[in-house]
């Protein structure tokens, strides 16, 4: 998906058509496999992929009690990237299927995020907001990483899962030996504003007129076919995510596939969410992060690239790689650049 936009626009940092792709699921907790409760170790789950085959294996993951993770491997590198999807609120099905440039090289972990997508959705009234709360979000991924063993891990923020990866380091920093913000979310709220105006410019007015009319109904419910009104507003919103048609033609992503609750509750789950983060800026705690930072970002997202380079910036040992011709979906616009990128980083930081 594409949200994590601004609030004329809805706000959706980013999320076709196609049924995603079904893997067998094992339902474990996350303690099975973790120290930290207390309780015996049993063995790692398997990340290994079949000799001749890309399978995606799924797991259900009780990451705290009551709420259940869907979490997914692909890929059949030594090394292992976990991958943090955009929204917030929505799920990893709108990466999975242009980023098999990483595949080839790296074992990924996705899940979808507490709220969203086959994982827990929010309970209702006022407890959803301290359930949604990004710290919780925060613990949830520090599960994920235990149920996997990765100890250090690579971790990757897409989007608003780059605004996620900063707070995990608050509290988690020493479990990462390298942190990737790829086409990364607003590094402050102070950047929000131009932001939206730079999205303005670039989305033609019929456009922005029938994504407002879109996102009304799905804040109203989502009208008699929330797949329909999900797919309305994310094809109005399309244009200011890549940096040409031809970008556009060539993303695979599969958006407005998560379960019909999922879609349903997404505009309260992404709302609630960014509620949590106040007036937020991640650059006074990024200063105390010492391991290797790459950012990547194209030189036409509607994120302002100032955003980007204040993210570089606060990071002592950051780098900043700005790509040209690409937007905010850069891994569909530039795959061979956005890719090249990654691996060199990593390569270089070992």
């Amino acid at each position: 998906m594409r949200p994590l936009h601004s609030a004329a626009l809805g706000v959706v940092l980013f999320a076709s058509a196609c049924a995603p792709t079904q893997a067998p699921v094992a339902d474990v907790r996350a303690d099975a496999t973790a120290d930290a409760y207390g309780v015996a170790r049993a063995p790692a789950p398997s990340l290994e992929p079949a000799r001749d085959e890309m399978p995606r294996r799924a797991w259900m993951i009780e990451v705290a009690e009551g709420v259940r993770i869907h979490a997914e491997a692909v890929g059949r590198g030594r090394d292992t990237l976990v991958i943090l999807h955009g929204g917030p609120g929505l799920d990893a099905e709108y990466l999975i299927p242009d980023l098999g440039p990483l595949h080839e090289r790296f074992t990924v972990v996705y899940y979808d995020q507490r709220g969203g997508g086959r994982s827990t959705l929010a309970p209702a009234g006022d407890a959803a907001a301290a359930w949604l709360h990004i710290d919780r979000h925060a613990d949830d991924l520090d599960a994920v990483r235990r149920f996997f063993r990765l100890s250090p891990m690579t971790l990757v923020g897409n989007s608003w899962g780059a605004m996620l990866a900063a707070q995990y380091t608050v509290r988690y920093g020493n479990t990462i030996k390298h942190l990737i913000l790829h086409a990364p979310g607003w590094a402050a709220a102070e950047f929000m504003a131009p932001s939206s105006s730079r999205m303005a410019a670039m989305l033609p007015a019929e456009a922005a007129a029938r994504s407002d009319v879109a996102w009304r109904e799905w804040r109203q419910g989502g009208g008699a076919d929330v797949v329909a009104t999900c797919r309305a507003f994310m094809d109005a919103i399309s244009p200011a995510y890549f940096a040409s048609a031809a970008g556009l033609a060539r993303y695979q992503g599969r958006d407005c596939v998560a379960p019909e609750a999922a879609l349903r509750d997404y505009p309260r789950a992404s709302s609630l969410i960014r509620a949590s983060l106040g007036r937020f800026d991640f650059r006074p705690a990024a200063r105390a992060f010492t391991a290797p930072v790459l950012v990547v970002a194209g030189e036409q997202d509607w994120i302002v690239p100032a955003s980007a380079r204040a993210w570089a910036d606060a990071f002592p040992s950051a780098r900043l790689v700005s790509i040209p011709n690409a937007g905010h979906i850069v891994h569909v616009d530039q795959p061979e650049a956005f890719t090249n990128a990654i691996v060199a980083f990593i390569s270089e930081t070992r």
